[in-house]
């Protein structure tokens, strides 16, 4: 299996859904990237009205190219 996008978080605070960044369906040609972009806006509007909801945070998106696996394999397991 082909992981397109992968976020993950490390921290003490109490787990969100971030399943509300689709409550407007994805629409359009490149949907890949749109949702992608709706749910880092949706983490976005999270930290801007509570606070950070997390410590740290890493990404990877095999759409655009950021970031890479053996970095996220490193940041879930320290």
């Amino acid at each position: 299996m082909i992981l397109l996008y992968v976020l993950a978080e490390k921290g003490e605070y109490q787990p969100r859904s971030l399943s509300v960044a689709f409550l407007k369906p994805i629409a359009g040609e490149d949907q890949a990237t749109s949702a992608i972009l709706a749910l880092e806006n949706q983490v976005e509007n999270f930290d801007k009205v509570y606070g950070a909801c997390a410590d740290t945070r890493y990404s990877i998106s095999a759409v655009t190219g950021k970031g890479s696996f053996a970095e996220l394999v490193q940041f879930v397991t320290d």
